[in-house]
């Protein structure tokens, strides 16, 4: 196996680990002690196999099926928070492009003094239409 590979797998590790820490850290803010021990057990497990790998040469031989099970696993959950993210992203896209883009070249195309930069700027951005806009940061 190309230590290319071992290197992915080891990123695969280490990521799994940190996102098992933020859902430990999000079950345990939110009182749910099973869901904090379950993440905590998936946390130390990947932190294992990482630590494993975590070495300048690492043979490939010594990975065992439990070992390819936990990198499945682990692909899996870094790839469905990275669609996350992606989906994320492009809400905000979205937004910018339909809401904040359009109405900021609304007030440089109807706007000739500040007085009315500052009116039209209040009416379009006033706190109530904040939650249209929250995708945006």
């Amino acid at each position: 196996m190309d230590q290319k590979y071992v290197t992915l797998f080891r990123e695969i590790a280490r990521t799994t680990s940190i996102l098992a820490e933020q859902v430990m850290e999000f079950n345990r803010n939110s009182g749910d002690k099973k869901g904090e021990e379950t993440a905590q057990l998936m946390r130390d497990d990947f932190n294992s196999l990482y630590d494993r790998m975590n070495v300048d040469i690492f043979n490939p031989h010594l990975l065992t099926i439990d070992d390819y099970r936990r990198l499945l696993v682990g692909a899996l959950i870094v790839v469905n928070n990275l669609n996350n993210k992606i989906e994320n992203e492009q809400k905000a896209v979205q937004n910018y492009n339909l809401t904040i883009i359009p109405q900021l070249q609304r007030i440089l195309n109807e706007c000739k003094d500040q007085d009315s930069v500052n009116t039209l700027a209040d009416e379009i951005f006033k706190i109530n239409t904040w939650l249209s806009f929250k995708n945006l940061i």
